[in-house]
């Protein structure tokens, strides 16, 4: 397995139950995964403790693309460390974060380290409970992340305040920014409008049909990897 590993482009260990103990062996051998780009581990029940691990062992992914630890329950409290390595990953262009737990203080720390980010080009913070102080750190950072086209909101508690700071937060326009999903924050009709009035002017190249506002269709964030271990 470990010699294999250096030829393995593509792996996909999604609803896998790998969690925080099967993350140490799995990282080792993802330190021998040279040539990986892509890397599912979507509801393998990591925890915090399991997503260390694996960040810290794709330190030598020199071509990892796309990263989706969608629903591993991580908390605020895993989100630095994360942040701080993925932010190495120089090839890393699609992360997807959605149905974990990281609130207002992850999406804080994890904007800290956002600009860093050479090359990520796709970010899903759906449901995560952030509300509008970890919009407002998100937003106002985005003029910062030149290659960002796709931010992806939905489903937290921004509410009115929140969705608000993307107009008027950042310094700068953010030239980058193709779509951003704000659907599902508990948001009037009136402040909508009015944020659909003035972000075209601060995103130039978002088109109003790529902003997406209002009540959508949900998914369901629990996987058939926990339910498995429920029974």
């Amino acid at each position: 397995m470990m010699d294999a590993a250096e030829g393995i482009r593509f792996l996909n260990l999604s609803l896998t139950v790998i969690g925080p103990q099967g993350a140490s062996w799995l990282g080792k051998v993802l330190e021998r995964c040279g040539s990986l780009e892509v890397l599912n581990l979507s509801g393998t029940q990591l925890k915090c403790a399991g997503v260390e691990t694996i960040v810290e062992s794709l330190s030598g992914c020199s071509k990892l693309a796309e990263l989706n630890l969608r629903d591993n329950r991580i908390e605020p409290d895993g989100v630095h460390e994360l942040a701080a390595k993925l932010s190495l990953c120089a090839s890393l262009q699609q992360l997807d974060l959605s149905c974990n737990k990281i609130k207002d203080t992850g999406s804080m720390l994890l904007a800290e380290k956002l600009p860093k980010f050479a090359s990520l080009e796709d970010l899903n913070l759906s449901y995560n409970g952030i509300g509008y102080m970890g919009s407002f750190r998100v937003s106002r950072i985005l003029d910062k992340c030149p290659r960002l086209g796709k931010l992806n909101l939905s489903n937290n508690s921004l509410g009115d305040t929140g969705i608000f700071f993307f107009p008027f937060a950042m310094k700068e326009k953010c030239t980058s920014l193709t779509r951003l999903d704000l659907s599902n924050n508990n948001t009037s009709e009136h402040r909508e409008k009015i944020l659909t009035q003035n972000v075209l002017g601060y995103y130039p190249n978002l088109d109003a049909q790529d902003l997406v506002l209002g009540i959508r269709r949900a998914v369901n964030c629990v996987t058939s990897a926990q339910t498995v271990a429920s029974n």
